[in-house]
């Protein structure tokens, strides 16, 4: 769930659309309490728990797809959408090729154009250290690969991340 300005924005990731487990988030007035748009991925599929975490900020809103189609198998994705329109304007995935079920996509957040994707079982250095990505908004594009300079096995480093003008919080 999150919040930000006359909008409220929640994931659904065990809803059906894609099949089952596929998932969905919606985006709300706050105001009004009325649905503005059910959001979808342009390539959501049974399993990809689409909706497993969303950040909505003032020009672009971001769902993490847990299980989602990266480039390996079930490695995760993240989608940028327009909250004005409800249109999907990227996808993202890391540089380098994350693994089978590494969980991009676990933990995400947006301020202004940037956003941050947590990805907590990632084996960048050793099993399950975990890792965060950044990413522009406007153009999708990967900015930073963010490893705690202490990373050890099991430390999940990127299961909360948070976003605030130049300052990252994973």
């Amino acid at each position: 769930v999150s919040v930000h300005g006359h909008g409220a924005l929640v994931g659904s990731h065990d809803d059906d659309d894609n099949g089952s487990g596929s998932g969905s988030a919606y985006l709300f007035d706050a105001g009004t309490g009325s649905q503005l748009f059910k959001l979808l991925p342009s390539d959501g599929s049974p399993g990809d728990a689409f909706g497993w975490s969303a950040a909505l900020g003032a020009d672009s809103l971001i769902v993490g797809a847990l299980r989602g189609p990266g480039a390996t198998f079930q490695s995760g994705a993240a989608y940028l959408f327009d909250p004005g329109t409800g249109l999907q304007t990227a996808k993202l995935i890391p540089n380098p090729t994350l693994g089978s079920g590494e969980g991009f996509g676990w933990a995400v957040a947006v301020h202004g154009d940037i956003a941050i994707v947590g990805v907590p079982e990632d084996d960048y250095t050793t099993q399950n250290c975990g890792s965060a990505y950044l990413f522009n908004t406007v153009t999708g594009l990967e900015t930073a690969h963010l490893l705690a300079s202490d990373g050890t096995g099991q430390q999940q480093f990127g299961s909360a991340v948070s976003i605030h003008a130049n300052r990252a919080v994973v």
